[in-house]
């Protein structure tokens, strides 16, 4: 077209997940309106659209589905993209797009209007090559919608809202999020007014990790965290009914999500039942967070001490 050049390029990694409200760091910051239209097919193999975003204009193209995408985003004048927007007729959705920031992880939050709302959702984004190895989600993430068709841009636009999702926004339930798979603790001990961790090493890599075990929705999950952490440890104490949080993992493609509880160790037995799968060790608590495998786990440990020493 003569007027731009490619802003964005590269694979776009995503998870997208649906939200009871704005949060309090959206409604704080300046959201971005948006205007955005598809000239393609909703069955082509590309997509192709154009967006006006507050006062740039952009013509981009996107191809593949699911969490991981390739995405070349080209800026052209006001003059090209109002001569392409008729052409959008009948597929196109109007937004406000708030950023934020959670842990160095990009999140992009998108507010529905029109025939859209109460519609609200946040794409959680990596660079290209990250994963989501423990990723720390904010408690309000609600349910993941991500590989969706029915919640793409282009399927919402041309369709509107999947019947799934008419939901008045005071009777959307809060609480809704993705089932937690697992339950865990990360124990500690002060060891002359110094902050512990407890690590446990995984049964096949070996990598530095925390009691955990799948929850049974039979169980409580502190009950859970509990028994793994005698069978996988070979320890007990006083175990903290209140969640420090939820974290994420990739586990052979599929993503777990575990909610941690504090466990105040009061003993560690010399023999325990995976004692001869596993390790286990005390470590500094700077050691600990720079030790564990997974990010997520080190962010927990971290609220932890917050909890308990208050820094």
């Amino acid at each position: 077209m003569g007027d731009g050049g490619i802003m964005q390029q590269g694979m776009e990694i995503e998870r997208k997940f649906l939200l009871h409200s704005l949060p309090e760091q959206a409604m704080s910051g300046q959201g971005i309106p948006m205007d955005q239209g598809y000239l393609s097919a909703e069955t082509a193999e590309t997509e192709l659209r154009v967006r006006l975003a507050g006062n740039d204009c952009f013509l981009t193209l996107k191809k593949g589905r699911g969490m991981v995408r390739q995405e070349e985003e080209i800026l052209i004048s006001r003059e090209n993209f109002d001569r392409l927007w008729p052409f959008t007729t009948g597929a196109r959705v109007r937004k406000t797009r708030y950023r934020i920031m959670i842990d160095n992880t990009q999140v992009e939050i998108d507010e529905y209007y029109d025939d859209l709302a109460p519609l609200i959702v946040a794409e959680v984004e990596l660079p290209p090559g990250a994963d989501f190895l423990g990723v720390d989600l904010p408690d309000w993430i609600g349910t993941e919608i991500t590989g969706l068709p029915e919640y793409t841009n282009q399927h919402l636009a041309r369709h509107g809202l999947p019947d799934s999702s008419v939901i008045a926004a005071e009777t959307f339930d809060s609480n809704q999020t993705r089932p937690i798979t697992h339950a865990g603790v990360i124990p500690y001990r002060i060891q002359d007014d110094a902050l512990q961790i407890l690590c446990i090493t995984s049964r096949v890599s070996k990598k530095w990790i925390v009691p955990k075990g799948v929850w049974d929705a039979g169980c409580d999950l502190d009950e859970v965290a509990a028994t793994e952490a005698w069978e996988e440890a070979g320890i007990t104490g006083n175990l903290d009914g209140k969640a420090i949080g939820i974290y994420e993992e990739s586990n052979n493609g599929r993503n777990d999500r575990i909610e941690l509880f504090a466990l105040a160790v009061e003993k560690v037995e010399e023999r325990w039942p995976e004692m001869s799968f596993r390790d286990r060790k005390w470590f500094d608590f700077e050691r600990a967070i720079s030790d564990v495998s997974y990010p997520g786990i080190a962010s927990l440990m971290k609220k932890l001490r917050v909890r308990l020493i208050g820094e």
